[in-house]
């Protein structure tokens, strides 16, 4: 059973354990989903310039409910910082609501690799190296800090597949 929380919101959606009438009565345990938002708590997820993100698009994930601190202690300008106009928290976190209602996150937003291009969950490009490789585990390691801007990488899937799976070839034993 998958659920979402943290320390500043204790646990905010969980697949649903039972029908649930909120959202016509599903009761579907979806793998990779952490289900629909508990009652009394608003999630929402939102674009970079703060707008309503269609179905399915990732974007940045915001919680209100009673369940979500006040803020953080002693520090009125991070608290200021983290929560919305309207009173949401923006949990750093970064995921997608479907048509049906179930979340999906897909990362970090301090963790996301982002391209000229293209903007990607660490955890999407490991998928597609072990999917697109039939490699068991992988790691991703950032070996240099660029402020975005100042160096523009495009990040292409099938471009990194290919030479990856020639390194790959090359360094192991037939």
């Amino acid at each position: 059973l998958e659920r979402y929380g943290m320390s500043e919101t204790i646990m905010l959606t969980s697949n649903p354990y039972r029908a649930d009438a909120r959202y016509a009565n599903q009761s579907e345990r979806r793998g990779g989903t952490v289900g629909f938002p508990l009652p009394g708590v608003s999630l929402r997820v939102r674009d970079d310039a703060g707008k309503d993100c269609a179905v399915d698009e990732i974007g940045g994930i915001q919680v209100q409910g009673p369940n979500v601190f006040s803020g953080y202690w002693r520090m009125p300008e991070k608290t200021a910082e983290e929560f919305t106009a309207d009173g949401y928290f923006k949990t750093g976190d970064v995921g997608k609501v479907d048509a049906r209602g179930y979340i999906t996150i897909v990362g970090r937003s301090k963790d996301l690799i982002i391209s000229d291009i293209i903007t990607r969950s660490p955890s999407t490009v490991s998928f597609f190296i072990r999917h697109g490789l039939d490699c068991y585990e992988c790691q991703l390691a950032e070996l240099e800090t660029i402020e975005h801007g100042a160096h523009h990488h495009q990040l292409d899937i099938d471009e990194l597949l290919a030479e990856l799976n020639a390194s790959c070839h090359e360094h192991t034993a037939v």
